[in-house]
């Protein structure tokens, strides 16, 4: 029992706030020895806009993969991968970690991922901060705060769920869907890149870190037409401000077949 406890407690601690704030001199220590790439944060804005803009060309029943598509749509299918591939260099899948007892990872399905590129975005709902997040966070390891003291909650089931899907039908606006929510549902993803929740801690030595977490924010005037292809939305109803992003960034080159790894105190 106590080996589980310490299992649990050597993911779950990542995501205590508690020990987050006893862990600041480790966090700034941490920092200076690794290697943080500089991404401007309006090349990652006009990397998630060339995204959406594809995501959208794509028909529904391809995008998300549609188990009654004839075999004619499911070559489409396989054409719109290879040509997703193409434009972003590579394609993301989920699968089984390779560290032990940690449940699913992110692995590069096909392509290369090259050094200083967006590999993934972090989906969920955005707390600023003071916000109420407390009975969310209570066992849940999918809550990342920001350095600003925000939260983005990207738990896809129980509370957490219940509270995205219900703040994406408030902001239904004049016909628009204002946010994606098909990232609850792994299995029908309008934007597969939308799965940075379930990238693991770097935390043993045999698996490095080669991914580091960056901070950027699109627009209040971001297209409305491509709204449902960002991952996010706001706690709080507001929709004349800034929404916050969580890019996963390549520290080096990645290869088909590894796994990404990233640690919780890099940004």
């Amino acid at each position: 029992m106590w080996r589980n406890l310490l299992e649990w407690w050597s993911s779950y601690r990542h995501r205590f706030v508690p020990w987050i704030v006893l862990r600041m001199r480790a966090r700034k220590s941490l920092l200076k020895a690794e290697k943080i790439p500089n991404v401007p944060a309006a090349e990652l804005q006009a990397t998630v806009g060339e995204l959406v803009k594809y995501l959208d060309s794509i028909p529904v029943g391809v995008r998300r993969g549609d188990p009654f598509a004839s075999s004619a749509q499911r070559l489409k299918d396989l054409e719109n991968t290879h040509n997703l591939t193409e434009i972003m260099g590579f394609s993301l899948e989920l699968r089984k970690s390779r560290i032990p007892k940690s449940g699913r990872g992110v692995f590069v399905a096909s392509g290369v991922v090259q050094p200083d590129t967006l590999v993934a975005l972090y989906p969920g709902t955005v707390y600023d901060a003071g916000e109420p997040v407390l009975l969310q966070s209570f066992g849940n390891p999918y809550i990342i705060q920001c350095g600003d003291g925000c939260y983005i909650d990207g738990k896809p089931t129980g509370i957490s769920r219940l509270i995205y899907k219900s703040c994406a039908n408030r902001d239904f606006f004049h016909g628009f869907t204002w946010c994606d929510t098909s990232w609850l549902n792994t299995k029908r993803m309008a934007n597969p890149y939308a799965v940075g929740q379930y990238v693991n801690n770097a935390g043993p030595p045999e698996f490095p870190a080669n991914v580091s977490y960056h901070e950027f924010e699109i627009p209040p005037d971001f297209d409305l037409k491509y709204r449902k292809y960002i991952p996010n939305v706001h706690f709080a109803p507001e929709k004349d401000r800034p929404m916050r992003l969580i890019g996963l960034i390549s520290l080096r080159c990645i290869q088909v077949g590894e796994e990404l790894y990233s640690t919780y105190f890099n940004f």
